[in-house]
């Protein structure tokens, strides 16, 4: 009759999904053995998934194997990108959402959580880490928010004492739109008295600013009764 092989069993210093190596162990031999690959040793170090066949022999020179299999190790750092819910020039807060290509992420600050909130331009950085413990970080970064109302003046056609039209024109430090005077930055004045320009700009800050004349003189009437 054939003399069947000794057997042997493995055993894993780690069982759990790792960012590590995991170590192997031949025990439990059915008999005393010598193992004749692996430099002799008992233990393999997996530095990424995969198997390894212990090949040993008893005393008989009757021969056996052992595979060792590991599949739970992990060393790629998760992906992950930010997403905004405001994407364009604005007066509003923006809030940011770091999301992942992968399930069972962690976000290690903020609280746990995977929003942030910006009420002015700044940047923010999300630390995240999978289950295997790898660690990346998503940098966060808002630079469209405006909430400072158009800086604007008035500038006049002329200041001198005139009998004609006077022209009062809108100046901003920025673009803005105009809300009345059918969208236009000039008003013309053929008499004395005021107009209020009202705007807003890009982000949706809005404001005023009134234009005065008191400097046109009523012409003398060409023909007296």
């Amino acid at each position: 009759t054939k003399q069947e092989g000794p057997i042997a069993d493995i055993a894993y210093d780690y069982h759990e999904l790792t960012n590590g190596n995991v170590t192997a162990t031949l025990i439990n031999p059915s008999t005393g053995i010598t193992i004749t690959n692996n430099h002799g040793s008992d233990t393999y170090v997996f530095t990424e998934n995969g198997s390894f066949t212990f090949e040993f022999e008893d005393h008989n020179g009757v021969k056996g194997t052992a595979t060792a299999t590991v599949t739970w190790i992990d060393k790629e750092a998760p992906i992950a990108h930010v997403e905004y819910d405001i994407n364009s020039l604005t007066n509003q807060s923006v809030t940011a959402t770091v999301v992942f290509e992968e399930e069972n992420i962690i976000v290690e600050n903020n609280g746990g959580q995977t929003s942030y909130t910006f009420d002015k331009n700044g940047t923010f950085t999300f630390i995240c880490k999978d289950a295997a413990g790898n660690e990346t970080k998503a940098v966060a970064e808002v630079t469209w928010i405006d909430k400072t109302a158009p800086i604007t003046s008035i500038e006049y056609s002329t200041l001198e004492e005139t009998k004609d039209s006077v022209t009062a024109t809108l100046i901003s430090n920025k673009d803005i739109i105009i809300l009345n005077n059918n969208g236009l930055n000039t008003y013309t004045f053929t008499e004395n008295g005021t107009f209020e320009f009202q705007y807003r700009d890009q982000a949706g800050n809005t404001g005023s600013i009134l234009a005065k004349v008191d400097w046109i003189t009523p012409s003398e009437n060409p023909n007296p009764p």
